[in-house]
């Protein structure tokens, strides 16, 4: 299990190794995705997913993602659905303010409170690059107003508690199977070269060995069945023994 564990961590470092183009970015996110995962609703494989999805958006800073963590927690929702709507609209994406509002109901009369641009009639302006950073902060802005601490929160009840210990087992669990996996993954790879080896071999070679190891078997099949009749061999001598014996007796 803890191999298994330790497997799938080093599949979300390499995909956080391709989002960030830098390994060590890359293990930096992934202790950071184990920490909030330790102290959120969410597990490090959503936490992760959330940094992806936000970075392909062009946010990669920390405290948006923290932002989008607590907005999500206070409000029950999915975690990467949040970071996508949350990542659109901080890039300058009218539709992801769009989704903010129709999903999590965050307005446009809310984002202008904490000075959001929007027009005459009410509507959000995202045209430039001064509108989109107004914007931008005043939605982070409502997020800590609204939503600050909700994952916080969360962690103090009972169900957050018992996610969070499920959390602390799967990363003890990895940090002790990433001591195995380079053994594993040798052991892989000689098995792996193995069939590759037997894959390349012409087809007469495949044939013999097929041959063998069915000579092998129907050996093996042979030796169980002649054990069989030598065991019952010696029960039915028992018996006959058995059987003279007492008819012996009888005339005796």
């Amino acid at each position: 299990v803890t191999v298994k564990i330790a497997s799938e961590f080093e599949v979300l470092t390499a995909k956080l190794t391709t989002t960030f183009k830098d390994p060590t970015v890359a293990v930096q996110r992934f202790q950071l995705a184990l920490e909030l995962a330790a102290k959120t609703p969410y597990n490090v494989e959503q936490v992760v997913s959330a940094q992806v999805q936000l970075a392909a958006l062009g946010q990669r800073n920390i405290g948006i993602l923290q932002s989008t963590v607590d907005l999500a927690s206070g409000l029950n929702a999915d975690l990467a659905r949040t970071a996508n709507e949350v990542g659109k609209a901080a890039a300058g994406s009218l539709r992801g303010y769009q989704e903010l509002r129709n999903t999590l109901g965050i307005t446009q009369e809310r984002l202008k409170e904490f000075g959001g641009v929007v027009d005459s009639q009410n509507r959000l302006l995202v045209t430039n690059e001064f509108q989109i950073r107004k914007n931008r902060e005043a939605l982070l802005k409502l997020i800590a107003t609204d939503f600050g601490g909700s994952a916080a929160r969360l962690n103090a009840t009972l169900q957050g508690q018992i996610s969070n210990l499920q959390d602390e087992v799967i990363k003890l669990s990895g940090a002790i199977g990433g001591n195995f996996t380079p053994t594993v993954k040798s052991a892989v790879g000689l098995t792996k070269e193995f069939f590759e080896f037997m894959n390349g071999r012409p087809p007469v070679f495949k044939t013999v060995v097929a041959g063998t190891i069915a000579t092998v078997g129907a050996l093996g099949v042979l030796t169980v069945g002649l054990a069989a009749t030598s065991l019952a061999t010696g029960v039915l001598g028992s018996t006959v023994a058995a059987l003279t014996g007492t008819t012996l007796a009888a005339f005796i």
